[in-house]
């Protein structure tokens, strides 16, 4: 959601307050939680989830969703965003009873006939995960796990972004990617030039000032410059790692940041085609004084899902500098799925910035 919406709704990973296995009244019953965070909004973005196959009535249900929202709107003086209940099934892929169906539907009912004057916003995230002419998960959209599908797929999730960004926007509006045309430490944050390096499969590059590209063998495809002045990257691979394949890596960052102080990485990107990655782009800022790869993960922000083409508005979360962090490498890497499938990555990256919070 944020990705798609210049981060207008951005969060710390530490306001996620979700709980695996949560029923409604479990949500209920430590609402106080949200307090401390002081929310503007509330994102609660599958109602229900694990009440539909439970024992709690209907009513019960209604009256736990209504105290949560009376709670948002009163207490916090915030906005509850609501998705509906997602479409589900049982272990081993049986439909739901008819009786538990005909509780998702009136519970989905329940959240849609709310309103903004009642201090919630609806989403109606359902639709659009049916797989065609059913009210089964559709399998492309949702995970197998043993026969159960609950759980998005990153193209499920990204549908549900859709569904919620469509909505927000009708309410606030739009929201344009900021420009990340300035950076004070040292970053090329445009990309611009072709003075920068590469160390690739390829038979040559053409990249950005301060930056470097990298890939492993196997490797063809395009890396140059846009019409603008921007960096492209079109490539394929059919060999059988699963890893990162491709890398672009900026000149290492060593001064100007401040021991204590929190900070966070931007970009923004185009993907104009993928077929077959795991991640089209992450962006990722790399503690490496220690010379390790990815040692900021989970401070890491995926470009998904497959097939996705558009403009994207990556944003990795806060991360502290410390003592041994002497220098900041940002990256950007793509996956690509492995065992003979060719996978086919294009993308412009048109802006990229390091910012103390």
């Amino acid at each position: 959601l944020n990705a798609l919406t210049g981060q207008r709704y951005y969060y710390q990973p530490s306001a996620n307050l979700g709980v695996g296995g949560d029923t409604v009244a479990d949500i209920l019953a430590r609402i106080t939680d949200l307090a401390p965070l002081n929310p503007d909004i509330v994102f609660w973005c599958s109602t229900f989830a694990n009440d539909i196959t439970g024992s709690t009535s209907e009513q019960d249900l209604k009256d736990d969703f209504d105290a949560i929202a009376a709670y948002v709107k009163n207490t916090l003086g915030a906005v509850l965003v609501a998705g509906t209940p997602l479409p589900r099934n049982h272990s081993g892929g049986g439909a739901l009873t008819a009786p538990q169906q005909t509780l998702l539907n009136n519970l989905k009912s329940y959240v849609l006939a709310q309103t903004v004057a009642d201090g919630v916003i609806p989403v109606n995230i359902y639709d659009n995960m049916v797989a065609t002419g059913t009210d089964n998960p559709d399998p492309i959209k949702f995970d197998n796990e043993g026969g159960q599908l609950l759980h998005p797929t990153p193209a499920g999730a990204y549908q549900i972004a859709l569904d919620i960004k469509s909505v927000l926007e009708n309410i606030y509006g739009n929201y344009d990617i900021p420009d990340m045309s300035t950076c004070d430490l040292g970053l090329n944050s445009d990309l611009s030039g072709t003075g920068g390096t590469e160390n690739s499969a390829l038979a040559s590059a053409t990249v950005a000032d301060n930056w470097n590209f990298y890939s492993y063998s196997g490797l063809t495809g395009t890396v140059d410059k846009t019409g603008s002045d921007k960096q492209l990257i079109d490539i394929s691979y059919t060999d059988s790692r699963s890893y990162d394949i491709w890398e672009l890596q900026a000149t290492d960052i060593s001064t100007g940041f401040v021991e204590g102080e929190e900070y966070y990485m931007e970009a923004e990107i185009e993907v104009i085609a993928t077929s077959n990655v795991r991640m089209g782009v992450c962006l990722e800022p790399t503690l490496n004084s220690s010379g390790s790869y990815k040692a900021m993960s989970p401070y890491d922000i995926n470009a998904w899902p497959d097939t996705f083409a558009g403009t994207l508005h990556l944003r990795t979360p806060n991360f502290t500098i410390g003592a041994s962090d002497t220098n900041i490498d940002p990256i950007f890497w793509g996956q690509m799925n492995s065992v003979g499938i060719t996978s086919s990555d294009e993308i412009i990256i048109k802006q990229a910035r390091f910012v103390q919070n």
